[in-house]
This record gives C-alpha cells, structure tokens and sequence, in this order.
C-alpha cells in the first residue's frame, strides 16, 4: 500500500469505508484516486489497483469535465465547502453512467488541501426514467404541435372552471388568443353557430359529463365558418370522482367540404344517368321508367293518359345536306319547343335519333288531340346561318292508355305504330298531290 493510503488508513474507519452502500474515494487534488472502496469499483467496472492509477478526470465523460474541474477549483480557493453535480461516468466497457457525486475537501493541520472526499451514489436508472420520461414529454409536446393547425388539445377541470392545457390549435382554428381561452374556459362556446351554441352550451352542462363524440360549427372573426368534431372523456380517480376533461377538437372542414364535393358529383352523375346530353331531356331509360311509373299508378288507381311519339321527318336529309351540327340545333330548338308547352306534370324525353315522347298524365283523347293541333299549329323554323334556315315537319303518334296495356314497352309500341300510320298518311298525300300537279 502507498504511504497517501497509510496516511489514510484509520483502523476504526476502514470497514464503514469498504462496505458503504454507496461509491466513495479519496481524491488529490491533482485528481488522482487514493482509495476508492468496492462499490466505486463495481459501479466502473474497474479494480481498486486499476483505479489507484488513474485520475477522476479519466473517467469523466466531456461534457461534464469543465463543470467539475470548475467545482474543485473554488473547493481548493476556499470559495466553498463542498459542491453536488449529477455527471456521466466511462465504464471500462465504454458505457456512460450517470452518478450524483458530493465532494468535501479536507485540510491538513496547516490548512492545506490534503484530499478529497467524493461519495458517489449511482443514479443511472432514475436518470434514464427522468430523461425517457423528458423525451415522451418532448415528443408528446412535438405531436401536439403538429397537430396544432387542425386539432385543439385541451384539458379541464370537470366544471370547465379552470383549463388547466390548451395547444396552439385553438388559436389556429378558432382564430382567438390562447388567453381567452385560459381565463375563461368556456369561451369558445361564444364562437359556436348560433344555429349549434343551443345544443353545444347543454351539452357541456350536463352534470353527467362522461364521454362525448359531437359536431358543430363555429364562426371565426373573419366570417370563416368551421366544421368541428369534439371528442374527450372524463379523466376519474380510484372511487370515480371526476379529475378531469380531456377534450380534443378537430378542424374537419375539409372533410365536410370533399363530402359535400362527392354528393354533388353523385348527384351531377345520377342526373347524367337519367339525362339526354344534347337535348337536356329525359333519355331513353329514364323515361322508359317515368312511363312505367305512370303505368304502375294507373293500374293502382284507374285514370286517363296518353302517350305521345313524335318522329322528325326527313331528318336524314338534315344532317346529310347541312351537316351534324345543324341537326343537333334542329334536335335541340324541337325538343326545347315541345318542351314549353308542357304542364309541369307530364313528361318528355328523347327516345332515341330523332324520336321522341310525351307523357300526358291525367288527360283524356280529346285534350290530346288539342295538344297535337297545337303542335302542327306551331311551325318551328330552324336558323342554321344568318341566311339559312329549315322547318321541321314531324309525325305524331296517339296512344291513349287503356287496361289491355300491361307494361311501358307495350304503351309506347302502341304509340309508336300510330305514329307510322300517320307517317304513311302524310306520304300519301303528299304523292297524291304531285300526281295532281
């Protein structure tokens, strides 16, 4: 043994220093280990004759090294008694251990600096749950903040007294100061819809307050209405008294919005299902489906209705001599026409080419037969260029609803025959009348 550990050996003192249940050492002032007991080894992972050798400023990690250093130098200018510092430690294994170490420092007879005594107590899993704990905490606070532009984090006393958290979603959504809302915790009930704020202000009432799931809208300054999804418990001790509101917000307008945006599309997409696209007219299926609504109801409960087929004629020629977008403009300004003098109850669509059909519901053969006089009465003139233009000519067949009819096909071939024969009718005369000439 060295004579600095002779000097130090003090018979009633040496077992307390060996079997203390925490690291201990004496120390030079120049840094270097005198003694160290068994629980300083164990806890560096070195022998008691390795770490005679060496220094403190061995086995401490950089980052700590300055500070100490700094310590022991006020301890020798007598500018302190002692001094306490959590630092890391370099296992032999090269690990770091965290420690919390004390430091006194002893004199000799004269007042100079002998040694120092240095009790280490081994804090390494305590800081790691400390500093685990820190980097849940941080990396809580990092999702909270990342969700600060849609979503409100919020907790509360169970009467809304007090908020006791708010995240900066609230100023982000709601458009007000965090402060408001931290002084007065219910004030974002002020910002509500008005149509919703009856609603929202009972529900946050209730005494029965448990878990909640709601949606309302709110108005921020700038007249910007959002959609809110408000979620949260109530957060209860061991015998169920309530401790607190835990409540999250959330921005989903933009989700209102995109389902507002797809049932507009379903709807734009089921009219164009049923739509002509040149004509804005029923189209063949569609109204195939009015006329077999109609046929259902008449069965149901007896009435009178026609059914009317209407084919241009010649329209062939139209197109051959004019082109295709003369006959789409012929196609159009005819259904529009028919169209208008239609009761807001009867029925049209393109069937098909240039044929089309008119439901007249609850009409009788005789009110038909004026509406078809109407139509012949009502000459349509086509302008395809500023100095050309046509006049449609059309056949019209009548079919007027009676029991031996038992399906819309059958009703509209019926109409449809009646139609030819007037077709043929008009082709006869007009060959009786070239004869004639």
């Amino acid at each position: 043994m060295s004579s600095d550990a002779a000097a130090l050996d003090i018979n009633p003192f040496v077992e307390t220093f060996e079997q203390c249940a925490v690291g201990l050492a004496h120390v030079r002032p120049t840094g270097r280990f005198l003694r160290v007991n068994h629980r300083f080894c164990h806890f560096v992972g070195y022998s008691q004759n390795e770490l005679v050798g060496m220094t403190f400023q061995d086995l401490t990690h950089s980052s700590h090294l300055t500070e100490d250093i700094l310590n022991v130098t006020r301890l020798l200018a007598g500018e302190c008694d002692s001094y306490v510092m959590e630092k890391q430690y370099i296992h032999k294994n090269g690990s770091l251990i965290w420690a919390k170490l004390t430091v006194s420092l002893v004199r000799d007879k004269e007042g100079k600096p002998d040694f120092f005594i240095s009790v280490i107590e081994d804090i390494d899993a305590r800081k790691r749950k400390v500093m685990q704990l820190y980097e849940t905490e941080k990396l809580f606070r990092q999702i909270v903040s990342s969700l600060s532009d849609h979503t409100v984090i919020w907790v509360a006393s169970p009467k809304l007294e007090q908020m006791h958290y708010v995240n900066e979603g609230y100023h982000q959504i709601w458009g007000r100061p965090l402060s408001e809302l931290l002084t007065k915790p219910k004030s974002f009930t002020f910002y509500v819809h008005s149509e919703d704020r009856l609603r929202v202000s009972r529900h946050y009432a209730s005494d029965t307050l448990s878990e909640w799931d709601i949606e309302y809208r709110i108005v921020r300054d700038d007249g910007d209405v959002r959609y809110i999804r408000d979620r949260g418990n109530t957060l209860k001790d061991d015998h169920g008294e309530a401790l607190y509101l835990l409540g999250m917000a959330e921005d989903i307008s933009r989700d209102k919005q995109l389902y507002q945006a797809l049932l507009d599309a379903n709807r734009r997409l089921e009219t164009l299902s049923r739509i002509d696209g040149l004509t804005e007219l029923y189209n063949r299926r569609e109204i195939i489906n009015q006329i077999e609504s109609e046929v259902k109801r008449l069965h149901r409960k007896p009435a009178q209705s026609v059914l009317l087929f209407i084919d241009l004629d010649d329209f062939k020629t139209i197109n051959d001599k004019h082109g295709h977008q003369a006959g789409d403009s012929a196609l159009l300004q005819f259904s529009q026409s028919v169209k208008s003098m239609l009761r807001a109850s009867d029925k049209i669509g393109r069937y098909g080419g240039d044929e089309f059909i008119v439901l007249l519901s609850d009409t009788n053969e005789q009110e038909a037969e004026r509406f078809h006089e109407r139509l012949l009465r009502k000459p349509l003139k086509v302008e395809l260029t500023p100095y050309t233009s046509i006049t449609l000519k059309f056949s019209v067949g009548l079919a007027v609803w009676h029991d031996a009819l038992h399906n819309a096909q059958q009703w509209i071939d019926e109409a449809d025959n009646q139609m030819y024969e007037e077709k043929r009718r008009h082709q006869q005369h007009n060959q009786n009348k070239q004869k004639q000439k």
